[in-house]
């Protein structure tokens, strides 16, 4: 296992700049050290191809691989959130007679790209050996043209031949043809007269030599055995450096976040501050402007007093005149009528006055004069562009929005309001926003169009204040806008804010043309898994125009 480990780790290339995180595999009737191996040969296997710089594998303790959370993308898709990447190779193991069944799946983006299942021998060799090609055949495909397996080598174990030993009664019958010792006693091609053998090789000289044989043997396979020990041991140092390397880069990289979210807190700690110093001063102005306004109402007050003061002496005294002129003349009358009774009627004409039950010389009697009535003030009416006296108000529009790198939104809904107090309405109102997407031709299933229009259903609350003028009535508020379901795997909605303002033109007495503005934000944790390059946080400016019915 071990040369063969070192053999794929010598051969890697440099990787392109992207990140794959392989968790801890899950296994169903595997030795914990068996699957512990398998789990570190298959991000070896993934740091073999060139496709990714840096392969992460995640610990027994940090990966929570289930058979249940291999079904879902998200699950997989947050053991490669957690060190930054957005590649996850995951998978389990588990045994079927003599051979392990192996299922692996890769993530990428949020979705499964490709998912393989195969079976190999339950061995630790055949498994270094066997699993490399379903490896680059998970991340590439599959290949036009298969490429052949490479048949595992059997490592050859020399033999040692014990040599032969024959007794002394024992003969060799030896037969050599004339062709074969036609030249031995040739010059210079073989042995020469001089040097022929006359004493035959003992028993003693034969076991000598298979000894000094097989002593060879054995130093020889001493020097392979060190030569591969000495391997394991270079392949186990630089193993242990790129671990130490790699606890290196995630220490540093830890320190870096560490400073980063240090860095962080402490911006968002001086703006706090500084935004908590604005409120303050705009608190502080607001109070004084209120003051200002108070005494000045109170000044204003008292001059009012003042001259309804002064109006009513005026006025007493005018009255106090009047009815002392009003009894000096009652007593001049009176006065008078006393000095016609004390005269004689002999010397004095008849009295051409008479009273009431005369018949003889009548008069018309005058007429009464009657009161008159005092003129009341007239009420004003009220215009037909007043909200004085509205109760509830309906109104529907259409328009058009803006989110991000999304395309532009065409926008439809409406809304309910009701007016608690004169002028100030509380809103609630849902309205669609639909764009047409061109989704990628990794997402769609077989005979899906590429454009395809999406719809989401935002719902908005809040409330509006409206300023009643003659021609126009503007008005401004704020509302809170909540975004459920907008992706089929979201953890929770999304939620956001808007500015509102607007102007309605009066049509009719309970008819109003409505053009609308509002500006905010909306954000929501999952917008990756809509389009990979959407932030969790994002403006929404709105422009529609409708029509209100008021109640």
């Amino acid at each position: 296992m071990y040369p063969i480990l070192l053999s794929l780790l010598l051969s890697s290339t440099p990787a392109q700049a992207r990140t794959a995180v392989v968790p801890h595999l899950h296994g169903q009737g595997v030795d914990p050290t068996l699957l512990a191996n398998i789990s570190e040969l298959l991000a070896d296997e993934v740091r073999f191809h060139d496709k990714y710089s840096e392969v992460i594998l995640l610990s027994k303790d940090e990966s929570l691989i289930t058979p249940e959370c291999l079904r879902s993308t998200r699950c997989v898709y947050k053991h490669a959130k957690k060190k930054g990447s957005r590649v996850a190779v995951a998978g389990k193991v588990f045994v079927t007679g003599d051979k392990l069944e192996f299922y692996l799946v890769l993530c990428d983006k949020g979705y499964f790209k490709r998912n393989l299942r195969f079976q190999i021998d339950n061995d630790i060799l055949a498994i270094a050996e066997g699993l490399a090609p379903y490896v680059k055949e998970l991340m590439f495909g599959k290949s036009k043209k298969k490429e052949k397996v490479q048949a595992p080598v059997e490592e050859v174990v020399p033999v040692t031949l014990a040599p032969i030993i024959l007794n002394e009664d024992e003969q060799v019958d030896i037969q050599i043809d004339d062709s074969e010792t036609e030249n031995l006693m040739g010059d210079g091609l073989g042995w020469g007269s001089e040097d022929v053998p006359v004493k035959p090789i003992s028993k003693e000289e034969r076991e000598q030599e298979a000894q000094e044989k097989l002593a060879a043997a054995k130093k020889q396979e001493a020097i392979k055995q060190r030569e591969a020990q000495a391997r394991l041991e270079a392949e186990r140092k630089k193993r242990e450096a790129r671990e130490q390397e790699r606890l290196e880069r995630e220490r540093k990289e830890q320190a870096r976040l560490e400073a980063e979210r240090a860095l962080k807190e402490e911006q968002e700690r001086i703006e706090r501050e500084a935004r908590e110093q604005e409120r303050l001063e705009r608190e502080r102005k607001e109070r004084a402007r209120l003051e200002a306004e108070r005494k000045k109402t109170e000044a204003a007050q008292s001059e009012e007093q003042k001259a309804a003061a002064l109006l009513a002496a005026m006025r007493r005294e005018k009255e106090q005149k009047e009815e002392e002129k009003a009894a000096a003349i009652l007593a001049a009358m009176r006065n008078e009528k006393e000095k016609e009774v004390t005269l004689e009627p002999v010397e004095r004409p008849p009295n051409p006055v008479t009273s009431d039950f005369d018949f003889d010389a009548p008069t018309k009697p005058k007429k009464k004069k009657k009161p008159k009535k005092k003129k009341t003030p007239k009420k004003k009416k009220v215009s037909n562009s007043s909200y004085e006296d509205v109760k509830a108000r309906v109104t529907a529009r259409v328009g058009v929005s803006k989110f991000q790198t999304l395309p532009a939104f065409v926008t439809y809904g409406g809304e309910i309001s009701y007016f608690p107090i004169p002028f100030f309405d509380i809103v609630v109102g849902a309205e669609a926003f639909a764009t047409r997407r061109l989704i990628s031709s990794e997402l769609l299933e077989e005979g899906e169009s590429p454009q395809q229009w999406n719809t989401i259903l935002p719902v908005n609350i809040g409330g509006l204040y409206h300023f009643d003028m003659e021609a126009i009535i503007p008005y401004v508020g704020a509302d809170i806008v909540m975004l459920p379901g907008y992706v089929r795997e979201a953890s929770s909605m999304a939620m956001g804010m808007r500015i509102r303002t607007g102007i309605d033109f009066p049509v009719a007495e309970t008819l109003n043309f409505n053009v609308n503005l509002a500006v905010g934000f909306l954000s929501g944790e999952d917008f990756q898994l809509v389009q990979a390059d959407l932030q969790s946080f994002g403006g929404l400016p709105q422009f529609s125009v409708g029509t209100s019915f008021l109640f």
